[in-house]
């Protein structure tokens, strides 16, 4: 590999790494599936380091520099507040950011008190926040933010997918931030370094995702 023209992509571990990797397959790029718990993927492209991380990492290692490109989901990116640069919607992986109470609260009282939030999403969760003109406090989670209502906190801000995690738990949406999907995003300076490069692997990507083959 030559080091001036590698290029360093960073794939997203879990539920999105499948739907990565068949547009990858799709776009003529030749891997091989890496075993369960294995996070390289074994690559014939000869300036092309394929790599697996957790979603929400991705973002702030291409805004570092340390990968030139990303897979990762458009929560993670507005979660961070990074630089990086969105060259792509691959238009899959797509869900909702929803703020959820119990099922049994009422909106009305809820706006005229200090709202307990748990949540992984902790900047969005403030944005949200402030927006609507509320106190609160904000309590850091790491997943399963579901389980904290209505003991231990108000609402929550969490992914909303098929909405059985909600249901189960009895909750129910009080209002939807915004839809996150998948996106392809570089590092600013990177592009301006290898842009011929980047906007190869784009290109690909991009007729790969319009349903053309090569």
């Amino acid at each position: 590999m030559d080091p001036k023209n590698l290029l360093k992509v960073a794939l997203p571990k879990g539920r999105l790494f499948s739907d990565v990797f068949n547009i990858l397959l799709k776009a003529g790029f030749k891997l091989s599936k890496p075993p369960e718990k294995y996070f390289r993927v074994e690559s014939k492209e000869k300036n092309i380091l394929f790599k697996i991380f957790k979603n929400r990492d991705i973002s702030p290692l291409v805004a570092s520099g340390i990968y030139d490109l990303g897979f990762t989901s458009f929560d993670w990116i507005k979660e961070n507040r990074v630089e990086v640069v969105e060259l792509l919607d691959l238009r899959c992986g797509v869900v909702k950011i929803v703020a959820a109470i119990h099922r049994d609260v009422l909106v009305s009282k809820l706006l005229t008190k200090k709202v307990v939030c748990a949540t992984e999403y902790v900047h969005i969760a403030s944005e949200f926040l402030d927006g609507m003109k509320l106190k609160y406090n904000i309590i850091p989670t790491s997943g399963s933010s579901e389980s904290y209502p209505p003991e231990d906190s108000d609402m929550i801000i969490d992914i909303y997918n098929t909405g059985e995690t909600v249901k189960k738990n009895n909750l129910k949406i009080w209002q939807e931030l915004f839809t996150s999907s998948l996106r392809l995003i570089v590092n600013p300076k990177i592009y301006e370094q290898k842009g011929r490069e980047v906007n190869s692997f784009k290109e690909k990507l991009w007729i790969a995702l319009k349903g053309k083959s090569f």
